[in-house]
Parts: structure tokens; C-alpha cells; sequence
């Protein structure tokens, strides 16, 4: 967020921070900093405004949590893809090392990832467990 407010204030231009929130645990305890980054922009006369959703827990399909580069192209490329020993390693790396693209750059939580649901009957066992707990 600094990022952004920080580029608010150079172009003088507003700001709308949507669906902003404090995920994921690199982030826990830091709202405060948050409201005070935002509190002092907007005390310079920065015009930011923001939306949240009030529930805990983010919503979003396991796919959307790959790196950008590995989902291109659909289902079916991701799984060449995953099939592949080299580049499914590489999607390993960029997920859990590196954070990807789609997990905002912080390295994947595992144990805090909850499969909330899925179109596949035969998936349905999963439902209510975390991807590390079914990946065991």
C-alpha cells in the first residue's frame, strides 16, 4: 500500500484501494500501521478512499493463486505445465519461495489455505480441510 499512496501523492491524483486488507500472516497485527500510512496521507490532503469485505477469510479459486505465467493459456496448459518435472518445480519455487504473482508476492501458506468447496463430487472429502492437509 505505501507503493501506491506514496505514487497518490507525487501525481496528485485519488486513490482507491479495493477489497484492501491485511492478508496473509506476514500481515497479522498490521492493521494499525495501515490506518496510520493512510491516516497521515490523507491529513497531507491525499484523496484516498478505500473498501473492504467483512469477513475474515479471503475467497478465491486455488488457480487464481498460481503465478500468472503458469495459468496462461487454461486448464489445459496448466496441467502440461504441472506435468511437466522442470516447470512444475519452477511453479513450486515461484508459489512457495518467492511468492507469486498470484499470492501478492508472499510466499504460500499452505496450512492456512481452506478448501471451501469444489464442483467434483469425488473432490467433496476435501471440503473443509486446508490444500496442506490434503496433500498429505
Amino acid at each position: 500500500y505505501e507503493e501506491m499512496v506514496e505514487l497518490t501523492r507525487e501525481a496528485g491524483c485519488a486513490l482507491h484501494l479495493a477489497h484492501a486488507t491485511m492478508n496473509f500472516g506476514v500481515n497479522k497485527g498490521r492493521a494499525p500501521e495501515l490506518l496510520t500510512l493512510l491516516d497521515d496521507a490523507l491529513a497531507g490532503g491525499a484523496d484516498i478512499t478505500l473498501d473492504t469485505y467483512p469477513y475474515t477469510p479471503g475467497c478465491t479459486t486455488l488457480v487464481a493463486l498460481l503465478p500468472s505465467w503458469a495459468s496462461e493459456g487454461g486448464p489445459e496448459r496448466i496441467l502440461e505445465r504441472l506435468a511437466d518435472d522442470e516447470t512444475a518445480e519452477r511453479i513450486r519455487h515461484h508459489m512457495e519461495e518467492i511468492g507469486s504473482d498470484g499470492s501478492h508476492g508472499v510466499p504460500m501458506e499452505w496450512e492456512t489455505i481452506e478448501i471451501s468447496g469444489t464442483g467434483d463430487p469425488a473432490l467433496a472429502p476435501y471440503v473443509g480441510r486446508t490444500v496442506l492437509e490434503s496433500a498429505r
